[in-house]
């Protein structure tokens, strides 16, 4: 039974992986998260006129001070400066980190293929797995700023040159949220799997559907 003891090598090798790759995260995923969160939060607000003056982490919330950058003038004719604190968990994007590298490592090592493929389909994956990461912060980021709109007047002014559909945005924030994050292992495995099978059709070891 071929495909048994193909599943089992995979399933004991990935066990393997996540018990390295965990606590090695745990050393790293503040760090990873700030950059990843700042990143994120610092390219929305600059697509908004907004300027992130400072950020704080406290454990699982991350909080960004934003203030605008497009001077306003006040009924008095004066400066309007404001500033606004949003905040969000940001271990809520990025728990299953662990998870979706154990799986990588276990699809590259498992597989006999190319030095190159596997290589080439390493780089794909990890880079796939920023990409949501950094898309589900922005797009999060946005739908705070466009929830701001409906409680201050202030803000509503501001963004109102902006196109901020608060619904889309704040749906598309909980779904990227809510599932790309809980789904992430699968898509960037299965990704990985097709780099690997189209970059090196002749890996005797790769499984076809």
């Amino acid at each position: 039974m071929p495909e048994l003891k193909s599943a089992l090598r995979l399933f004991g090798v990935f066990i393997l992986a996540y018990a390295v790759i965990l606590p090695s995260w745990l050393l790293v995923k503040d760090g990873y998260n700030r950059f990843a969160t700042e990143s994120a939060f610092r390219v929305a607000a600059w697509k908004y006129d907004l300027h992130v003056t400072h950020s704080t982490m406290n454990g699982r919330e991350m909080t960004f001070t934003l203030s605008n950058t497009i001077p306003m003038m006040g009924p008095k004719g004066m400066m309007a400066p404001f500033e606004i604190d949003l905040s969000l968990d940001i271990e809520s994007v990025t728990f299953n980190v662990p998870m979706t590298l154990s799986l990588l490592c276990a699809l590259l090592l498992t597989f006999t293929t190319l030095q190159k493929a596997a290589l080439r389909a390493s780089i794909i994956g990890l880079g796939a797995l920023l990409g949501l990461h950094l898309l589900t912060l922005s797009v999060i980021a946005a739908s705070l700023f466009a929830g701001t709109t409906t409680s201050n007047p202030v803000l509503h002014f501001y963004f109102s040159r902006f196109f901020l559909p608060i619904e889309l945005l704040e749906n598309l924030g909980m779904l990227l949220n809510s599932y790309a994050a809980r789904f992430e292992p699968f898509l960037i495995a299965v990704l990985v799997w097709w780099q690997l099978h189209n970059i090196a059709p002749k890996a005797r070891n790769l499984p076809s559907f």
